[in-house]
């Protein structure tokens, strides 16, 4: 796809132009396994028994908040930490006491690392000349890496004189050149703004597809990682908290806890009565929602999922527990936000319905009886 097609008539990428499904990309065979891995500075656990299947030409997401492991994870996939115990296979070879450059994996760090004294064709050349291969080699797979990236003209320029997004495609450039089974990126696009870090996400997304190359990538922005990857490996206190494609990571979240840091939905919480294998949860104003009793988990801490879009409201003339808080545009949508007392919870209606509410008066909530999902807490 040329650059010149990448987008629509608004500048915005076509929904779906490049996504496999997730049957596709589970039939490939397994190009990464990782089984039962460890890793630990002194008394400090950094990654837990971690084990992860990764298919050719996938692209993986590593999710999680700050600490939990998911750049350890990378940097030991990619030899630059050793870990204590565990296998890493790459491609049917265990990897995990050979040193990096023996691994034939690529690396894009989030400060990119370029060179400052050297021009662009050096910068890619660079990772070449450290495998000995003949400059003429050197020379014609630098310049093929600097046009999958569309960055032959500026060859000869220094990284000082490029801008931010070029200097990452720079930074690209160098990292498969070598032609790598498998690409890392640590936070590739944490150092854009806002506006090129969306062109960025979809560019990254065509180039690994075209290359047709395995990539894993780290990252603690949720949107980013629903727009880039094809599963989302969800990580906290080094451990693998869930795997699973975005669609399903939202709708299907595996814990409450994944489900907060994620985003999904009102999590409800409080006691709970059992009526036909169903555990029912009564909100003030007499509203009750249910959900069915899921296996194995303990009802004393469990959480029940309410997705903000499950909730209806409705303007009330007369005395209600429920307030509108208040209520905000997001795209198609209209978020609200209602309290009842210290309570408060989110919902999403159609925008064509604004003009029926005014913040801070009463509100009716309602919702489907079957409308949560009971999750496990901690």
């Amino acid at each position: 796809m040329s650059e010149k097609n990448m987008f629509d008539d608004q500048g915005q990428v076509p929904e779906g132009c490049w996504q496999h499904s997730a049957t596709e990309l589970r039939s490939a065979p397994d190009m990464l396994r990782i089984e039962q891995l460890s890793l630990r500075y002194g008394d400090v656990v950094a990654l837990d028994n971690i084990k992860l299947e990764v298919g050719a030409n996938e692209f993986i997401a590593l999710l999680g908040p700050s600490g939990c492991g998911k750049t350890s994870l990378l940097r030991v996939i990619a030899g630059l930490n050793v870990p204590q115990d565990g296998r890493i296979v790459l491609n049917g070879k265990d990897v995990a006491n050979l040193p990096p450059r023996h691994r034939n994996i690529g690396i894009v760090f989030q400060n990119y690392a370029l060179f400052p004294h050297m021009t662009v064709r050096q910068n890619v050349a660079f990772g070449l000349e450290c495998r000995r291969l003949t400059k003429p080699e050197i020379s014609t797979r630098a310049m093929a890496a600097l046009e999958k990236v569309r960055l032959a003209e500026l060859a000869d320029r220094r990284p000082k004189a490029l801008s931010g997004g070029q200097q990452q495609r720079v930074a690209l450039a160098r990292a498969i050149a070598f032609e790598p089974s498998l690409l890392l990126l640590d936070e590739p696009l944490g150092a854009l703004d806002k506006q090129l870090r969306t062109r960025m996400q979809f560019e990254l997304k065509e180039l690994q597809r075209s290359l047709g190359i395995t990539a894993m990538f780290v990252t603690h922005d949720q949107d980013e990682a629903v727009a880039m990857a094809d599963r989302i490996v969800v990580m906290r206190d080094g451990k693998i908290q869930q795997i699973a494609t975005p669609s399903e990571l939202f709708s299907m979240p595996a814990t409450a806890w994944v489900a907060e840091f994620i985003d999904a939905g009102n999590l409800l919480s409080g006691s709970t009565r059992v009526e036909g294998g169903k555990w029912i949860v009564q909100l003030p104003g007499g509203v009750e929602i249910e959900g069915a009793a899921p296996d194995g988990v303990d009802r004393e801490t469990a959480k029940l999922l309410l997705p903000a879009h499950s909730l209806e409201v409705f303007p009330s003339k007369e005395d209600s527990a429920y307030r509108l808080v208040s209520m905000r545009p997001n795209g198609m949508a209209l978020d609200l936000v209602i309290a009842c007392g210290e309570l408060q919870f989110r919902a999403q209606l159609p925008v064509g319905r604004a003009a029926e509410f005014v913040t801070g008066a009463p509100v009716r909530l309602t919702a489907a009886p079957d409308a949560g999902t009971w999750l496990p807490g901690d």
